[in-house]
Order: structure tokens, then sequence, then C-alpha cells
């Protein structure tokens, strides 16, 4: 009678569940950490480096096969889970307490920096892969395991959002180190194996239980802000800090020049420790907040009588109780990040009752969907420098309120306007180069063209106070009376207007770029000054990226915009490109430096393919890596547009796409690997359902953004899910082919799809950034249709078989 498995073999389902779900979750955890912690840009670094970590990992265990041999299989198991869960506490504590440099002026202490920061990232990656990669080719039951894999990963993804609501990301990022922990004891075989996964489990558990000790120590490169915070909490969008009611002059975005000054009583919100908002404190609204009148921001409500008011970007509540104060009856308000409202519903709230303010209404959604279901209409649509500068993890560039700046939202803004009503949106103004409300002219023009508007600038007002500029646009065009009322406003408050119906324009530049009619136009105005001035949209929503790929070029141009600031955001942008490329070229460096070594001392297990198998083979396997991470990062851009959140947009990319690929590849187990016409047919359908998901117009975004957020959810999912079945088929149908004639050159499919999926990720940002998110998918169908050409290629060097 034979004996029962060893448990090991039992278990290792479970263990290839946990696993997974560790790899999947920290990528999610560690991009929304990194959002906090450093520039925006570098959240998706996580994804980067994750798939290089897994794909070093795997590749150890196909070049080292005796180490992970059925007699030495436990004792590298357990060496790698452990190894796995202290990396992972070790980079928590990493990233909370170790800054970033990322100044290039200051350029090899950036280099290091970053270097440093990646290569802690990947090792706990490469632990975790080495495990999964060995229990996925070792088990005795290697669907199952496969299976389990599949389903742990998407369940890591789905957690990652409310388990940063639950411990905040650095104690989540720590608690995912138990779960290889969790895995060591259910591989365990003997009893002192398990107490040895007993006691890993316990070392791992102070820094999640502990809620000093992972703790920010410094935030985007700075210590955090001095003093005990009021409140202070996570989720799936943000970092929130909250300080104690002080009184101190009151803050104004941009102060009329009679503006009070008397102290006023105020908190102050900080977002990912970089965009900040105020809470005001008040007993009377009237008596205690009536010094908002005297902001610019207030502007459009000088021109409209008392209606409905839209607020986008609740924030600690100004512009709510702004539209309060000139006696509009409804006033709505649609804040993105619910942990906000949960603040003016909590600890603001004693001092600040706006939420029980009759007439108010609070929402937390992304205010572009939320405005997109509503029936109504409003008199006023505000937004005062609605900006975050949080990234998604696998978008860089793309931040969570880029879909509120684009020529579609803008259409939407006007469509859902009183026929004479105002949209009103206040951005950063400097006088020298006014660049980012170029920008915004140009997009308020765009939308007014789209609705058959020819002269745009008779509905546009632009008005400006030191480094505000706040610009109302009308559907109809603004009445002689409008300009009048601004004219007083502008000598009495120290304003300048810029733009107005019938009057000399103060900016003939701004004027210029209003009045252009087509990109070409605006093209013209800004190749001077370097930068881009296009309406952003849906498809390249990166309103807040002016300056283009392009400009790096020109190193003097570079170096002139960081020495001198570059105006507005220019400098910004140099910074975020320039750490994003820096971060890009060192992730494929230790791609290449990491795996193409060991590889090219096993060139002799391609022999058997033949010469030119020692190329296509590759070049097959390689394109399968950048073809994939293509078109995962440009849908999970998409995605994000539809969904608002941007860590939910990352969970149900990766989720359902996981699960589908995953269950491509158990069905290809069906099909006859000799099959030529199979090996051509199955590119080609990956070509032509994404080319489809590319050519998708933005009419259908705008038209599914009316749905609920649960159908939205769902409609992502299989978006994700569908192309992701016929993805799935092709990396184990061409690994089958190659295994039948060259067993031993399977490390060389894994590795160089490894190496390509790292450098897919980056290819796939600064393709969205310059040519669009459709772009980035055409370029992947692309790739899956030359596959289909090489395919009968392919077919003839592994037809020995």
């Amino acid at each position: 009678m034979a004996s029962p498995p060893a448990a090991p073999l039992r278990l290792a389902p479970l263990a290839a569940a946990l696993i997974a779900s560790t790899l999947l979750a920290q990528e999610i955890l560690i991009a929304r950490l990194l959002s906090v912690t450093t520039w925006y840009s570098l959240g998706y670094l996580a994804l980067s480096l994750g798939l290089l970590g897994m794909s070093v990992g795997a590749l150890v265990v196909h070049v080292w096969p005796r180490g992970f041999s059925p007699e030495r299989m436990s004792s590298s198991l357990t060496g790698a889970l452990a190894l796995a869960s202290l990396l992972t506490c070790a980079v928590s504590v990493w990233l909370v307490r170790v800054p970033v440099v990322l100044d290039l002026t200051l350029l090899p202490q950036t280099l290091l920096s970053l270097l440093q920061l990646s290569i802690a990232i990947a090792l706990p990656f490469a632990a975790g892969g080495a495990a999964l990669a060995a229990l996925l080719t070792r088990a005795q039951r290697p669907g199952l395991v496969y299976g389990a894999d599949l389903a742990g990963s998407a369940l890591g993804a789905l957690l990652a959002a409310p388990a940063i609501s639950l411990l905040g990301a650095p104690r989540a990022l720590a608690a995912t180190a138990v779960l290889p922990a969790l895995a060591m004891l259910a591989l365990a075989a003997s009893r002192g194996a398990r107490l040895k996964a007993a006691l890993m489990v316990l070392l791992v558990l102070p820094p999640v239980l502990s809620q000093d000790a992972l703790a920010l120590r410094h935030v985007k490169g700075r210590p955090p802000q001095h003093g005990e915070a009021a409140a202070e909490g996570w989720n799936s969008i943000s970092h929130v800090r909250v300080s104690h009611f002080r009184t101190a002059p009151p803050i104004y975005w941009a102060p009329l020049q009679d503006a009070p000054q008397t102290p006023a009583s105020q908190a102050f919100l900080l977002i990912d420790g970089e965009a900040g908002t105020a809470s005001c404190a008040f007993q009377d609204l009237r008596s205690d907040l009536d010094y908002l009148r005297y902001d610019l921001t207030s502007a459009a409500h000088w021109l409209r009588p008392p209606g409905r008011v839209l607020v986008i970007g609740v924030g600690g509540g100004r512009d709510v109780a702004t539209a309060l104060l000139y006696g509009h009856p409804s006033v709505t308000g649609v804040e993105v990040n619910p942990l906000i409202l949960d603040m003016l519903r909590g600890p603001l709230l004693e001092h600040s009752p706006l939420a029980r303010q009759p007439g108010v209404s609070l929402h937390a959604e992304d205010g572009r969907s939320w405005l997109a279901r509503s029936p109504e209409r409003f008199q006023v649509i505000v937004a005062s420098l609605v900006d975050t500068w949080a990234s998604t993890g696998m978008g860089a560039m793309t931040l969570t309120e880029n879909s509120l700046y684009t020529r579609e939202a803008w259409r939407l803004f006007l469509e859902k306007l009183q026929p004479e009503g105002i949209v009103s949106f206040s951005r950063w103004y400097d006088p020298e180069r006014p660049l980012e409300v170029a920008r915004m002219v140009a997009l308020a023009a765009a939308a007014l063209r789209d609705r058959g508007v020819s002269e745009p600038s008779r509905h546009l007002l632009l008005v400006a106070r030191g480094e505000l500029a706040n610009l109302l646009v009308s559907p109809s065009p603004l009445r002689p009376e409008d300009v009048a009322v601004m004219r007083e406003r502008a000598a009495s408050g120290g304003l300048r207007l810029l733009l107005a119906p019938g009057a000399p324009p103060a900016s003939p530049w701004l004027a210029a770029v209003a009045e252009a009619r087509d990109d070409a136009k605006l093209e013209a105005l800004a190749a001077d000054a370097g930068v881009d001035l296009t309406a952003s949209t849906d498809d390249r929503p990166f309103f807040f990226l002016q300056v283009p790929l392009s400009t790096w070029l020109s190193p003097s141009k570079i170096k002139e915009l960081l020495v001198s600031g570059g105006g507005g955001m220019l400098r910004g942008n140099v910074v975020a490109v320039g750490a994003v490329a820096i971060a890009f070229g060192l992730a494929a460096l230790l791609a290449v430096a990491w795996i193409l070594p060991p590889l090219w001392r096993r060139k002799s297990t391609l022999a058997p393919l033949g010469r030119a198998g020692r190329l296509i083979i590759p070049a097959w396997f390689a394109s399968l890596g950048l073809g994939f991470m293509l078109f995962e990062i440009a849908t999970a851009q998409r995605l994000h547009l539809l969904l608002g959140d941007p860590t939910w947009a990352l969970a149900l990319t990766l989720a359902p796409l996981t699960l589908a690929a995953g269950l491509g590849a158990t069905l290809s187990e069906r099909l006859d690997p000799t099959s030529k016409r199979t090996l051509i047919l199955l590119p080609g359908i990956a070509a032509g359902v994404i080319a489809l998901w590319a050519a998708v117009p933005s009419g259908v975004i705008s038209a599914v953004l009316a749905r609920s957020f649960l159908e939205r959810a769902l409609i992502c999912v299989l978006v994700a899910g569908l192309p992701g079945v016929v993805l799935g088929f092709l990396f184990p149908l061409g690994l089958r082919r190659v295994l039948a004639v060259a067993p031993e050159a399977a490390a060389w499919c894994w590795g160089v799809n490894g190496v390509l999926s790292v450098v897919g990720s980056g290819a796939a940002v600064f393709l969205s950034v310059s040519s669009g998110i459709s772009a980035t998918l055409a370029c992947a169908a692309g790739v899956y249709g030359l596959l289909a050409l090489v395919a009968p290629s392919m077919a003839r060097l592994t037809a020995r078989a």
C-alpha cells in the first residue's frame, strides 16, 4: 500500500495561494506607500520591480535545479519563504525611514538613492518568486497548484485596498510578511519545521501590531510636520493628516487686496504629504467665515444669483462654505476621497459643522462620474485647485484627478450647467510664463468649440491675483454686466483681468490660445516655450505634464527649467519625468544584469533549436512579455478613468487579468501543441481583441461613467479579463513546443520574458504620455500581430517535437 504524500506536497496549493497573495498585494501596497513617501511618479516602480524580482526568483529555480531537487526541496522552500518574510519587514521599515533623494541637479546622489530603493523593493519579490516557481514546477499536482496560485493572486489584489484602510499602507505591507511564514507552516513536514514556522510568524508580528514602529519618518523626502496630529488616516486613495485647530491669520489661496486679516480658527489637512486644504472653524457661518468672500476662488458667485451649486473636490470645505455665504440654497459637494469626508463628519465636525448645514449634501465619489449620473443642472460648478499628486501604481503620470482635466470632462461640465451658468476652475499662475493657465484656457476653448461655439473668447473670463488664476466659463456668451461686475471687483480687489469679452486682452498670448482653432495652432504657440498646450483628452489625460518628452533631447533646456524653475509646474514636470526615466533605466539595468548573465552561461541549452531558433525563440517570449505589459498598463490607465480610484483600478486590472490569463493557460493544456494553425491563430485573435479595445471611442467611456461604481467595476473586470483569457494561452503553448525539443531552454523562455516585462512596463508609461493610451494599446496589438506573422517560423523550428 502506497504511503500518503508528504506534507509539502499535500498542502502545496495552500502555500502557493499564500505566496501569490503576498506578491500581488505587495505590488499595490508599495505603489500606494511610494506615492506618499516620494515623488508621485515613482508609484509604478512597484509593478516593474515586482516583475523583475519574481522573474529573478523563477530563474533561480531553473538555473539551479539541484537546489530545488526533491531531497533539498523542503529546506530550500523554508529558506526562500523565511527570507521573503524578513525582507518584507525590512523593506517596510526602509520605505518609511529612509528618504529618497530626487534632485536632478545632484544626479550621482539621486542615482544611488534610486538604485538602493530599486534593489530593496525587488529582493522580497525574488525570494517569494523563487518559492512560488519551485512549487509550480516541482509539485505533484501542478494544475491544482497553478489554480491556487491564480486564486491567491486575485485575492491579494482585491484585499490590498481594504488592508490599507484598516492598517495603513506601511503596516499593511508589513502584514504581508505573515503570509510567507504561514506558507512555511503549511509546508512544514516535521514538528521542528512547524516550530520554526510558528517562530517566524511571531517574529514578523510586532511591527504589524505596533502603531509607532512603522510611523512615517519622511514624506516627499522631508520629515513630516512637527506636532501631534488631530487625526490621521489611510485609504486606497491617500494618506490624510489633520492638524489641530489653531487661531492664525486666515488662509487664502489668493486674497483680494482688501481681504480681512483678522485671525481665525483653522485646521489644515495634508494629503499624501504634499497637497493641502484648510478647514475653517465657525459657530455662525456668516459672521465667522465672511472673510472667504475675499478670496479669488469665489469669483463665480460674484456674477450669478443664488441657485444650485456643485463643488468638485470638497477638501476642508472652504468652497462649500463660500457658496453658503453667497446665499445659494443648495450646495452639493462631491469628494473623490471618502477619508476626507470622514474627517469632515468626524474629528472636524465639532469646530466646522459644514455637514450639518441646511441645503448641504456631500458625496464620496469621483466628481465626473457623479455628475454624469446626476439629472440636475447647476448655476455654478466650482473646482478650486483640485490636485492631490497621488498617482496610480501602474500609470506613473496618471494622477487621481486627471479625469477632471480632459476635453470630454469639460464638455460634461458645460452640459450640466444652466443656460447662463458658470464653471469655475482655479489653477496656479506664473505671470512670466502662465503655461498651466494657458493649457486650462485651451481646454475650455476646445470644449466650447465641441459644442459648436465659433468664438470661445466670448464665453471666457480669466482673472488673476498673485500666483492664482480663476477661469470662468459659460455655455452662453457672457453678458456685458458680467464684465462690468468683474471690472469693479478687479479695481477694488487688485485683480488682473487677463481675458474678458469685448475688452483688449491683458495677455495677448493667452488670447491667442483661446482663439486657436486646432492643435496645430496651439503647437505653434507652444513651440518657443517648449511645452505642450494642447487640450488633454481621455485618451491622453496628462494635463499636469506640460514638458514634452522631446524637450529631453535638449540638455540645455532641461537645465534651464531645473535652475530657473521654469514657471508654474514645469520644474515639477522635469523632476517627475526625470525620476521615472532614471527609475525605469535602473530597473531595466537590474533586469539585464541579474537575468541575462546566467542565461548567457547556459546558451548551449538553445543548441537543439538551431541557429535560427537561438534568435526566434527568445524573441518570441520576449515579445510576449512586452505585449502583455503594454496591454496591462494601458488598460489600467484607461480603467482608472472609469473608476476614479487609483488603487481599485490597479486591483481590478491585476485580479481579473491574472485569473483570466491563468484560465487561458489551463485551457491551453487541451490544445495540440504541434498544431501550426493554433500557434498562428491565437496571436492573431489577441491582436484583434486588443485592437478593438484600443479603438473604443471616447463617447463609450463617457457613457460608462454614468453607471454606478459597481456596474463600472464589473465592466472593468470584463475588459481586463476577457482579453486575458486569450493572452494566457500563448506563453504555455509556446513553452510546451520548446520543451519538447530543448527541455533545458525553459530558463531562456522565462528569463527574456521577465526582462522585456520590466522594459515593457516603462515603455508603456512613456508611450501613453507621448502618444496616448490607445496608441499604447495599438502597439500591444501590433506586437501580438507580429507574433502571428512569426508563428510559422516558430512552428517549423519546433516541429521536430
